[in-house]
């Protein structure tokens, strides 16, 4: 069956307000029960998973919660440049390759989600710490040289 939902990769959220007098808040799913079924391909009845406004869910490629927090997504990132960052350090690779590396795969990765995120500068240095830490020396350029760009007036 061609374009079957499968409720085991499927989720929903039920995005509903509550004032609070002074403020807005997301209505928990304990305060505003609810279900979805649908048939599966046997035509069984399955319940999708529903989850709280604050709570993320990756789909293509990119974590997102209705509530608009992207620690999921940061903490994606910042792990695929750790983890990335060691397998080449630990790795062997020559200095005019470490470039070609890093433009070909991590930053391809880093890149696709960013249109859909609004992350922090703070948010983005962390994420590539690690890059920079092994990538600068790794291309013998001092890590500490300053990357700022100033005019001065």
């Amino acid at each position: 069956m061609c374009g079957a939902l499968v409720p085991e990769k499927t989720v929903w959220w039920l995005v509903s307000f509550c004032w609070s007098g002074t403020s807005w808040s997301y209505v928990s799913t304990q305060n505003s029960p609810g279900e979805v079924h649908v048939n599966d391909i046997q035509n069984n009845r399955k319940a999708i998973t529903r989850l709280e406004p604050h709570q993320a869910y990756e789909t293509l490629g990119v974590f997102l919660a209705p509530d608009g927090n992207l620690d999921a997504q940061f903490q994606k990132m910042k792990s695929a440049t750790i983890k990335w960052a060691d397998s080449l350090r630990t790795g062997n690779i020559e200095r005019t390759k470490v470039w070609i590396a890093l433009q070909s795969t991590i930053l391809r990765t880093l890149a696709y989600p960013l249109s859909a995120l609004r992350l922090t500068r703070c948010q983005m240095e962390q994420i590539m710490a690690p890059l920079l830490q092994y990538c600068l020396p790794a291309m013998g350029i001092c890590r500490n040289f300053l990357r700022k760009l100033g005019i001065s007036t």
